[in-house]
């Protein structure tokens, strides 16, 4: 058990790490599909309570809002796991261009 002067503002003990929202997960796409995520603040695939509440987020979203016409790729690197992570992890459909993306992914 976790004593009463142990607890977070989570309603957990304070020995439990809460991650916070992913910023993978905190865009709009798909957000209210529940798929790939937690409502648990205190595991690592929670998306935040809305799209674009994080602050990270908000600031990159922002700012490819204000490039878009200029706008040729959006690359970002994940270092977690090592891996080519394709796109819509929302959906059983593979993407447009998948197969482009799987041979990128095997190079």
């Amino acid at each position: 058990g976790c004593s009463e002067n142990r607890r977070n503002w989570f309603g957990g003990c304070f020995r439990t790490f809460c991650y916070g929202a992913d910023p993978n997960r905190n865009w709009d796409i798909s957000f209210d599909t529940k798929r790939g995520v937690s409502d648990n603040p205190c595991t690592d695939i929670h998306p935040g309570a809305e799209p674009w509440d994080q602050p990270s987020v908000r600031v990159v979203k922002n700012y490819l809002e204000k490039i878009k016409e200029k706008l040729v790729l959006y690359v970002t690197y994940h270092s977690y796991g090592q891996l080519f992570l394709l796109p819509w992890a929302y959906s059983d459909e593979a993407p447009p261009h998948h197969e482009h993306h799987r041979r990128v992914g095997r190079g």
